[in-house]
Formats: C-alpha cells, structure tokens, sequence
C-alpha cells in the first residue's frame, strides 16, 4: 500500500501558499489587472535597475530567450507599463523603460517582498533566517534543469557554467578554452547533427554533439564574444 511522504504535503502546501499569497495580492491591485505573473516579473525585475536597460540584460536576468522577452514586452508595452527607448550615445541600442504606470506597479510589487521578508523574519530567528535562506540557494541549484550545449540553436551564444564528466573529454575541452565563465557562441551543426561547430573567443572550433552534451550553459543572448 503506498504511504505517502509527509514531507512531500509540507513541500506541496509552503508552494501553494506562497503562489496564492502573491496571487491574492495582486488581484486586490487594481493596477495588476490584466497582467499576467510573467509580465509583472518582467516588470519587476526591470524596476530593480531604476534605470532603463537592453533587453538582452533582462532575459538574462529572468533565463529566458531575447526572442520570448520580446513577446512578452510587445503586451506589456500595449497595456502601458513599459517603452521602448533609444539609448542616447548609441541610437541602434534600444532598452526598456518603466512608465509611471509601471514604476507604480514596481513599488508596489517591490513592497510586497519587502513584506515577505518580514514575515518570515519574524518567524524565524536569525540563525533561522540564515540557515533557511542557504538551503533555498542549495535546493535552487539543485532543482534547476540544466542547459546543455548540445540542446541550443545555430546562432545563439552562452555563457558556460560547468564542464560536467571526467577524464580525457573534460581534459580535451578545457585545453580548446571551453572553460567556467567563458561565452561560447553556436554557429553551425552538421547535417546529421554531429559535429557542432562553436565559437569560442576569437577560434572557432568543433565539438562532437556527446561533448557538447556535457557542458553546461546559461542563455548569453546578444552578447559579443
């Protein structure tokens, strides 16, 4: 018979609470109305600047594709939260801006994390505090699915974040310069799939697809290498 986890009904209940606990608040937000959770994130994570910033910025910040940030910003631009602006030294370079209608929803989002925080400060003491913010960091990188090199798209770049394996293939990577911290960019995969050919720096270079398999990557759009 199976038993179930009881740590698992703790786990699904803390999710389930906090998602509803921000949901609520937000539909009590007249301002939010008609935003979805994606679009307030985006929203969010562009008033931490207080600055206008490029797009490739934010969708690195949030881990998503320019070309998904762009739909997501054409919708939320329609509905007057944000715009688009010219960077002055630079005209070609355009960044986003937050409104007045979206700075308004900004400090609010930002004050209701501001509240969160509070909370959970005065639930827990500080070693608490501490101890549980350390094992969210450690559960984070635990739960997050990787990147691999072999799964991008010709034309997209990335930052590598590890090399993952042992021996000779580890070995044969790092001496090509794919090294931790490095951006890579894809160029080209054979017809078959396999080899890839990379650019790494100012070389380029190519890879079998089960090498790429082992190297972890974080999303670099529009960067230069």
């Amino acid at each position: 018979m199976y038993q179930p986890d009881p740590y698992n009904h703790v786990l699904f209940n803390f999710i389930k609470l906090v998602n509803e606990t921000e949901e609520q608040a937000f539909q009590n937000e007249k301002l939010a109305k008609g935003l979805t959770f994606t679009e307030i994130h985006v929203i969010y994570q562009l008033g931490k600047y207080g600055s206008p910033q490029p797009m490739n910025i934010i969708a690195q910040d949030l881990e998503i594709t320019q070309s998904s940030l762009t739909a997501l910003v054409n919708k939320i631009e329609d509905k007057g939260f944000l715009k688009r602006v010219r960077e002055h030294e630079d005209r070609r370079i355009v960044e986003l801006k937050l409104t007045a209608k979206g700075e308004t929803l900004n400090q609010f989002h930002t004050q209701y994390h501001k509240n969160l925080l509070k909370k959970i400060r005065s639930t827990l003491d500080q070693k608490e505090t501490e101890l549980f913010f350390q094992y969210i960091e450690k559960l984070n990188r635990a739960i997050k699915v990787p990147i691999t090199l072999d799964t991008l798209k010709p034309g997209q770049s990335a930052k590598i974040e590890s090399i993952q394996g042992e021996g000779s293939i580890k070995k044969r990577l790092m001496e090509m310069g794919v090294l931790p911290g490095t951006v890579l960019k894809l160029l080209k995969i054979a017809p078959l799939g396999d080899p890839l050919e990379i650019q790494v720096r100012d070389y380029l270079i190519s890879i079998r697809k089960h090498e790429a398999s082992q190297i972890e990557v974080g999303l670099f759009e529009g960067s230069t290498i």
